[in-house]
């Protein structure tokens, strides 16, 4: 009696409920934390800006001194750039500010240097400005804290890092952080007709993409990977190779071999050397999908074909290896849009069909590609994203699809 296939939201919460939370973490540099994984709370101890800042080149004044005076013409009183301590603003004077210059403390509004004429009056002796426009108080200032506020949580335990939140970082003082360590991946792939990408190619043989995609994946989400030979169709050598490999690693994924055909044997062998949890999922492309333990270690075993392998990583792996580091969930970026074609029903696998974006604003529509071979790894190069059909649905020309744009990495 053959298993019936597994909805894939379904096999997702299956996945994420036997995965455990992240508990090795270690102190690394800014400049070494990109796409890791924050272990703690961030919080701010100053503000940013610390201080009241120009956000022009300009002049700075004590707004209430424009009214008291009958003309709109002060005396410069000094020089402010960018890292001076400014002395106290004279009464009824003005200083000279430059862009990110501290505002004296009894200063509150800039005026752009193109709203103002300087002159020398020479019956003072002494350089003055006149304000061709009329100021509005408080203009053109950084307010101290405008950003963020002494005490403040600037992140929470679980932030993956991107470059924005490295400077945002850095803007606090902060020259190291405390991460979770990166996961450790290890990448197999079985089958005799597998060749390494730059040797020879030989009759009956094919490259092998998938591992070389998948590791392009992971290092793009901060992951170390080691990358391990074939495997030959071959049932010990794929039993003794995983249990080396569960040994060195993290959690394994391995692609090929998990169908039901006579040189398929990584199911056998997940279920002689470990456990098995989930197999065969109602999704197309990527039905014969494995995932269990092996020495406690997640195993993640993955079809041959190369859109296959790409789409079970997507919605089913990566969220898995992030849950492992502990990264906030964050919702999948998603849009909702007329299809430009029509296609019957699939009765049991909910369908990831690869589409390119047509038209512009309102009359934008989703394309498909000609070919939606699992098999066609051009598939996913030359299209935008995928557009998701789900069980039982036949789709008409006009009807709304939900798509999801290339990379549906992020996270």
């Amino acid at each position: 009696m053959k298993a019936s296939l597994i909805p894939v939201d379904e096999a997702r919460e299956a996945i994420l409920s036997r995965i455990e939370a992240p508990n090795k973490s270690a102190k690394y540099s800014l400049i070494d934390s990109l796409n890791k994984v924050l272990a703690e709370d961030v919080y701010s101890n100053t503000d940013i800006p610390p201080a009241d800042n120009s956000a022009m080149d300009g002049i700075v004044i004590n707004f209430s001194d424009f009214h008291k005076l009958d003309s709109r013409i002060f005396e410069i009183s000094s020089v402010i750039q960018a890292g001076d301590v400014p002395e106290n603003l004279p009464v009824s004077c003005a200083s000279r500010i430059y862009t990110g210059a501290v505002l004296p403390e009894n200063a509150d509004t800039v005026i752009p240097v193109e709203d103002c004429r300087f002159f020398f009056d020479e019956s003072s002796g002494q350089e003055c400005v006149e304000i061709l426009v009329k100021p509005v108080e408080g203009n053109h200032v950084r307010p101290r804290g405008q950003d963020i506020k002494s005490g403040q949580k600037v992140f929470s335990r679980g932030n993956r890092l991107k470059p924005q939140d490295i400077g945002l970082l850095a803007s606090l003082g902060l020259g190291e952080v405390l991460c979770q360590k990166p996961l450790k991946v290890g990448l197999v792939s079985t089958g005799n007709e597998l060749l390494r990408p730059g040797e020879e190619n030989k009759a009956g043989k094919i490259f092998n993409s998938n591992q070389f995609m998948l590791s392009a994946l992971l290092h793009e989400l901060g992951f170390e990977v080691l990358m391990f030979d074939v495997l030959a169709d071959d049932l010990k050598q794929t039993q003794s190779v995983l249990l080396d490999i569960a040994k060195q690693c993290d959690c394994i994924i391995s692609t090929g071999g998990v169908s039901v055909g006579g040189a398929d044997f990584v199911k056998q062998a997940l279920e002689t050397v470990g456990e098995l949890a989930i197999w065969r999922l109602a999704i197309k492309p990527g039905k014969p999908f494995v995932f269990g333990r092996i020495e406690g270690k997640p195993f993640f075993g993955l079809p041959g074909n190369p859109v296959a392998v790409f789409v079970t990583f997507s919605f089913l792996v990566k969220p898995a290896l992030f849950k492992m580091l502990g990264v906030a969930e964050s919702k999948q970026m998603e849009f909702l849009l007329p299809a430009d074609f029509s296609v019957k029903a699939n009765k049991t696998r909910q369908e990831y069909l690869r589409v390119s974006l047509e038209g512009s604003g309102e009359n934008q529509k989703l394309r498909l590609f000609e070919n939606q071979s699992s098999g066609v790894l051009s598939s996913l190069s030359y299209s935008d994203g995928l557009a998701i059909v789900p069980i039982g649905v036949e789709v008409k020309n006009g009807d709304k699809l939900r798509f999801i744009p290339y990379p549906v990495l992020n996270n």
